[in-house]
């Protein structure tokens, strides 16, 4: 089983393109695992949009201070935690990856 972790908080205010990343994830992965921080928009609801699409979409609640400087690293252990598997690499879903 191959499982990919991210993470995601303000993606509608900052107007990432979350939901090709979750496609490209989920189509790629048995399992993928995304822990999701206090915003100051709707993305924790965006994403519960998105579960009911994909079957293999985690969802794990989080709530770091953004004052934290090891903000990013915990909420990735926070998904690396919940996931299921060992093969677990870590992706951005701000990001394309020319391979998904």
């Amino acid at each position: 089983m191959f499982s990919i972790y991210s993470t995601a908080f303000n993606v509608i205010k900052n107007s990432f393109d979350y939901k090709e990343a979750v496609h490209n994830f989920c189509t790629f992965a048995e399992e993928v695992v995304i822990s999701i921080n206090e915003s100051e928009d709707a993305t924790l609801q965006a994403f519960e949009e998105l579960c009911k699409e994909y079957t293999n979409l985690k969802l794990v609640k989080a709530n770091i201070s953004y004052e934290d400087p090891c903000l990013d690293g915990k909420l990735f252990n926070i998904a690396l935690q919940n996931g299921l598997v060992t093969t677990s690499p870590f992706l951005f879903v701000n990001k394309t990856y020319p391979f998904l």
